[in-house]
């Protein structure tokens, strides 16, 4: 992650000096996506942990769910949310997370 955001701040630096705004916000949101994304990977690889030794952890699914939709990953993010239903048949903020009613 840190090779990424400094190679973006790198350019962002020489950019600046070149007088680009527009493009210098540009590297900026995506220094930011970037971070975001390895967030999300470290949650779920936190959460992947938090399984194995309860596989029935609601709280897990559901933070693994949407690190899932943030990257993106919406058929496996509704995978999770499934497994929160085979848990809890009632539990309606998976159902909502699935976009259901």
């Amino acid at each position: 992650m840190n090779s990424k955001v400094n190679k973006l701040e790198n350019i962002k630096d020489c950019l600046s000096n070149i007088a680009l705004g527009e493009f210098v916000e540009y590297v900026d949101e995506l220094s930011e996506i970037i971070q975001n994304d390895d967030k999300c990977m470290e949650t779920i690889r936190i959460c992947d942990e938090k399984l194995i030794l309860n596989p029935k952890d609601i709280e897990s699914y559901d933070r693994i769910g949407f690190c899932l939709s943030m990257l993106q990953k919406y058929f496996e993010a509704i995978e999770s949310y499934d497994k929160i239903l085979e848990i809890d048949t009632n539990n309606k903020k998976a159902y909502n997370s699935k976009g259901l009613p």
